[in-house]
């Protein structure tokens, strides 16, 4: 089931630019092209080019450094893909002690909780825009797999 409550959009920033129409299949690449830049033509690095050891390794989060990090989250921002509110991480501090292994062997090991790697992406209207058909009049609000965002 769709919705049409966006206006049509006009493809393309040049003057004379055509509309597109719902559905949504069709407003999708104009938002796509708007609102990420295409990967380069030709890579840069060559392909036996060596890299210099890491100057620092990555050291363990310190249960200081995650208190802090989840006592600055806005507390009532739109939860994650995991449903769970920041507000939560606030309150219950007895679930630093299972967050802050977690956290640390994953960086440890490289590996990393599949879920953890989806997001979603929302386009949400600008207020106050005057023109809703061209794509800038838009923003995008990403929601990843696991909170603390």
């Amino acid at each position: 089931m769709e919705s049409h409550t966006y206006p049509p959009l006009r493809a393309g920033l040049q003057m004379g630019a055509r509309c597109l129409q719902p559905p949504m299949k069709r407003k999708a690449p104009s938002w796509q092209t708007s609102s990420f830049h295409p990967p380069p033509a030709l890579l840069s690095v060559p392909d036996d080019y060596h890299y210099l050891e890491p100057v620092e390794e990555w050291t363990e989060i310190m249960q200081e450094q995650l208190a802090t990090t989840i006592n600055k989250l806005s507390p009532y921002k739109a939860p994650g893909l995991d449903g769970i509110a920041n507000i939560v991480f606030q309150r219950c501090h007895q679930l630093l002690n299972y967050l802050l292994p977690l956290f640390n062997t994953t960086i440890k090991l490289h590996m990393h909780y599949d879920p953890w790697r989806e997001s979603i992406t929302i386009i949400l209207c600008k207020p106050g825009k005057p023109d809703y058909s061209l794509p800038k009049a838009y923003c995008c609000e990403s929601k990843c797999g696991f909170g603390l965002e």
